[in-house]
């Protein structure tokens, strides 16, 4: 048996399922205890994976009647990698929310989990492509409403609403083409 095939039990979950190192979990042999009172044999089986809609693989386990939906990389990072520092946030270094390798994923504080998104190109800034500005009156170009606003002494959003129609312009001032 390989390392890869090396199966592990889920804490909290140790006598349903196990994990191996590429993430496969399944169930194990037992007995389950039905309503009408007796003893139902439940057979090994590999458990499905879902990509969840955050674009994670999740699996839903099942314990005395409960099911919950786990993520598989927050499983195998509780079962294979250390984490001393008891840091919350389970990263994937290459930004591939499918690729659950072991040597993908790392424990991380959230500020991490940050910087590590915007370096990755993973995270985009709030900086929106904006639109230029212009007082064609005068010809002065300005790269947002609020400084046009500011410059030419009229509240924000009465500007933003003369830009955007929702009131009559009563000045010159119009996106830049």
């Amino acid at each position: 048996m390989t390392t890869q095939e090396h199966r592990v039990p889920i804490p909290n979950y140790e006598q349903f399922y196990e994990i191996n190192t590429l993430g496969t979990i399944r169930s194990i042999n037992r007995r389950i205890l039905t309503k009408s009172g007796y003893y139902k044999p439940e057979k090994e089986r590999i458990i499905t994976q879902r990509i969840s809609n955050k674009g994670y693989l999740s699996v839903t386990l099942s314990k005395y009647g409960q099911s919950t939906t786990h993520y598989v990389h927050r499983l195998l990072a509780l079962v294979f990698i250390s984490n001393p520092y008891n840091k919350p946030i389970i990263n994937h270094r290459n930004g591939n929310k499918l690729d659950n390798s072991i040597e993908n994923l790392e424990s991380v504080t959230y500020s991490e989990n940050a910087i590590h998104a915007y370096k990755t190109g993973l995270y985009k800034s709030n900086e929106r492509k904006r639109r230029l500005i212009l007082d064609a009156c005068t010809g002065e170009t300005y790269t947002s409403i609020k400084k046009a606003a500011v410059h030419l002494n009229i509240n924000y959003a009465t500007c933003r609403n003369y830009l955007s129609g929702h009131s009559p312009n009563r000045t010159c001032l119009q996106y830049a083409a």
